[in-house]
């Protein structure tokens, strides 16, 4: 979270003048909350895989102690950030978004990949099958609705995205890839090997 869509957030935020601090306790406490409930989280994964318990479930529960927290840190960062909003900031934000869409090809149709996980995390399905379908389901719509072609995918996943337009977007878009992650899959895989092996 902090390296992907954390930094994103964070550019963006100071491009309007937040305070660091401020952003990066928002990013911070939005991980915390997201980890704690998220069907991809390796602690969720995780913890379903040692308890055998359905993602319904756990997520019932979780609710308890996720929505005073959600609505505590709203409250707290939608007062903090009042003073730091102000309408001859917002061209800067326009003309990100219109780089945006000018490297992508932005559509509501993009939000079938998150329902996607949301809707199979609920339904039961093990967490390896939801992670796989979000991943085919994000393949398709680069392939069909941003053009990209089957190697410069495969690229992607593999060492991360990158934009060629050398412009400021993307210095925020880069990053990611199987390799750069490649240490945290091997600590998630050996603790799911430890906890069957104790079981």
């Amino acid at each position: 979270t902090f390296s992907t869509i954390g930094l994103i957030l964070y550019s963006i935020g100071t491009v309007i003048d937040i305070p660091k601090e401020i952003l990066a306790g928002a990013i911070i406490s939005g991980a915390f909350i997201a980890d704690k409930i998220s069907p991809i989280s390796g602690l969720i994964v995780i913890n379903l895989n040692i308890t055998a318990t359905k993602y319904n479930r756990s997520l019932k529960y979780s609710l308890r102690t996720l929505i005073p927290a959600v609505l505590a840190s709203c409250m707290v960062y939608y007062f903090l950030g009042k003073e730091y909003i102000i309408l001859e900031k917002t061209s800067n934000l326009l003309e990100i978004q219109s780089q945006l869409g000018y490297a992508f090809n932005i559509s509501p149709y993009l939000f079938l990949i998150p329902f996607i996980i949301l809707v199979m995390s609920f339904l039961g399905f093990k967490p390896l099958q939801t992670i796989a379908s979000g991943v085919s389901a994000g393949v398709l719509f680069s392939l069909f609705l941003q053009k990209y072609t089957l190697r410069e995918i495969g690229k992607f996943l593999l060492f991360g995205f990158s934009l060629d337009t050398g412009n400021e977007i993307a210095e925020l878009l880069q990053g990611g890839g199987l390799f750069n992650i490649i240490d945290v899959v091997i600590i998630v895989a050996c603790a799911i090997l430890l906890v069957n092996i104790l079981i």
